[in-house]
């Protein structure tokens, strides 16, 4: 697997901001020992496959975080291929950072390397867009939930893309 290597400070934010504690519920770490288990779930994963030392990875990482908020039907899947060097074969992986998109029980598609923030809402929007919607009202309460948890950035995402829907929908 190549990637970028730089592992000094990096590490310790990423542990940080990889902990249980901050993550919202629709994000998850995929373990060697939980894999079969987290993805029998019928929903459809983004699946990010990271070095923690990386700073490309964890970069990808910290923007698909931020952006799932915004999505309460999509997951986030982490897998730390350091810690799961199992998974790096069973996912075909050749290059870190590595983006999956799990959906029906299979990988739809795949993007390497580094992601955009605009590229992470996009894939994001498109994967939502062919769900069911959730509702305006059930995003509205979801946006409250956040704020009033003090997610106040995940929170504004969610009013931003509630009334960017509005705003097209207007359109139309």
């Amino acid at each position: 697997i190549s990637c970028g290597m730089s592992r000094a400070a990096s590490m310790t934010v990423m542990k940080r901001s990889m902990s249980t504690e901050s993550s919202p519920s629709n994000v998850v770490d995929v373990t060697v020992q939980n894999f079969q288990t987290v993805f029998a779930e019928k929903v459809t994963f983004v699946i990010a496959c990271y070095m923690p030392g990386d700073q490309i990875s964890t970069a990808v990482v910290s923007r698909l975080e931020s952006a799932i908020k915004s999505y309460p039907s999509l997951k986030l899947a982490r897998v730390d291929v350091e810690a799961n060097r199992e998974l790096i074969d069973a996912f075909r992986l050749e290059v870190v950072p590595t983006v999956l998109v799990f959906s029906n029980q299979r990988v739809s598609d795949k993007i390497t390397g580094d992601m955009s923030p605009e590229k992470v809402n996009e894939l994001l929007s498109k994967l939502a867009g062919a769900q069911t919607k959730v509702s305006v009202l059930e995003r509205i309460k979801m946006g409250n939930e956040m704020y009033s948890k003090g997610e106040f950035v995940g929170a504004l995402e969610v009013y931003k893309d509630v009334l960017q829907q509005e705003e097209e929908g207007s359109e139309n």
